[in-house]
């Protein structure tokens, strides 16, 4: 038995009951039956049944009740827009999202959140650039991403260490608690970069027929002592074809220095607990 046309708060209650429990296709039938009566449609019938339609990627039909929306007085509504960033980023239509977030009156991190995401926007599309770009877009106006997982993988696609240890050490100040994601982001931020500079250093003697010279070398056994690896970055000093210079020595040392500091703090605190 259908609710009374009139009755516009048990058709949204309806539909939204549906898109809750997770039967989108019968909340979607149910905003059609409420279109179909004549019901008035509100501010919370929209984000009910765009939520459904993301669930299933109902794309076009969320555009259509995109056009609904626009002909009524809730565009401007938070949560309306919101919902119609989250359908269209789970949609795979970057673009859409993309003009109605920059067309939001109120920043909302939820929204933000949408379009970079793992399981909806950019990242979910290995758009990395566009996840860094639409970050720093985030920090310039004062919203702070409770959610940097797909942040850090991104710094791991494009291997770009430093921001991604900026990325984190914010996250950190922020108070807010890690989660297995973000720590197996920064594994993998640490473990991309390094395969690169194995990859990039081998090849050029055995692709490119050039011998590295002592400043690759430098490049290397730096990026072995940042990630740590200072047995391999000793086994490389020691089978260099060329003399290791100044700066060479200065960059181990410099390392082999922090992690014997790193070392000692670490004996320190263990025995403090002791």
């Amino acid at each position: 038995m259908m609710p009374d046309k009139k009755n516009h708060v048990m058709w949204t209650a309806m539909v939204a009951g549906y898109s809750q429990n997770c039967e989108a296709f019968k909340a979607i039938e149910c905003y059609q039956d409420l279109v179909v009566e004549g019901v008035e449609l509100n501010q919370f019938t929209f984000p009910s049944v765009l939520t459904a339609c993301a669930a299933v990627q109902a794309g076009n039909f969320g555009a259509q009740v995109h056009s609904s929306i626009v002909m009524s007085d809730f565009e401007a509504k938070v949560f309306v827009q919101s919902a119609l960033v989250d359908i269209y980023a789970k949609c795979r239509d970057l673009d859409s999202a993309m003009r109605v977030l920059e067309n939001m009156k109120v920043d909302d991190v939820v929204s933000w959140n949408s379009m970079i995401v793992r399981e909806a926007g950019y990242a979910h599309n290995d758009c990395h650039e566009e996840v860094l770009k639409l970050f720093c877009d985030m920090r310039m106006a004062g919203i702070y991403l409770d959610h940097v997982a797909s942040i850090l993988s991104a710094c791991a696609e494009l291997t770009v260490l430093e921001f991604g240890q900026q990325v984190h050490a914010n996250f950190v100040k922020s108070g807010l608690q890690s989660s297995l994601s973000v720590d197996n982001s920064l594994v993998t931020i640490h473990a991309g970069l390094l395969e690169t500079g194995r990859s990039y250093f081998a090849s050029m003697e055995k692709v490119y027929g050039a011998k590295p010279g002592s400043e690759h070398y430098a490049c290397m056994i730096d990026l072995l002592g940042r990630l740590g690896k200072l047995f391999e970055a000793e086994s490389l000093l020691n089978q260099m074809d060329v003399e290791p210079d100044a700066t060479i020595w200065r960059l181990f040392l410099r390392h082999v220095e922090y992690m014997e500091s790193w070392n000692w703090g670490k004996e320190q605190q263990i025995t403090s607990f002791n």
